[in-house]
């Protein structure tokens, strides 16, 4: 920490300096990089980072803030396979290297193991359908939308 007592007129600095730059989310230290710019800039002076977030962490939860903030993009988990139609050689090519390998001499606690990975690999592959999965819809329906700034 570069100092401990910030003056009004500094702190005036640093909140016209986040003016459009919040620093949580997921983007948070793209937005301290900007707002520690502008605040140098400003009073004319090198300000650390780390003087800022400490200052912020006095005034602000930022961990409330954080998980409050929306995350930009769809984050939702789907199962994804390759498309059979494009990677059938791929899976077979692999298929026999397993059965190759499971046929060798090992020691039988590791050949059972490697039977058990390849018939999920075999399930998961027969489950897979052609196609890939598309992500639902937003939940906010802003689907298709640009945000204007």
């Amino acid at each position: 920490m570069e100092h401990l007592e910030w003056t009004p007129e500094e702190e005036l600095q640093l909140f016209l300096a986040m003016d459009g730059a919040k620093p949580v989310g997921i983007n948070k230290h793209f937005y301290m990089a900007c707002i520690v710019e502008r605040l140098s800039k400003s009073l004319q002076r090198d300000i650390g980072s780390d003087a800022v977030w400490s200052h912020l962490r006095t005034i602000y939860n930022l961990k409330a803030l954080d998980e409050l903030e929306p995350i930009p993009f769809i984050n939702e988990e789907c199962d994804f396979c390759l498309p059979e139609s494009e990677y059938s050689a791929a899976f077979a090519k692999r298929g026999l290297e397993d059965s190759e390998r499971g046929t060798g001499t090992t020691v039988a606690g590791e050949q059972d193991s490697k039977k058990v990975e390849t018939k999920a690999e075999t399930s998961i592959t027969k489950t897979c359908t052609s196609r890939t999965p598309v992500p639902s819809a937003r939940q906010d329906g802003k689907d298709g939308e640009k945000e204007d700034r």
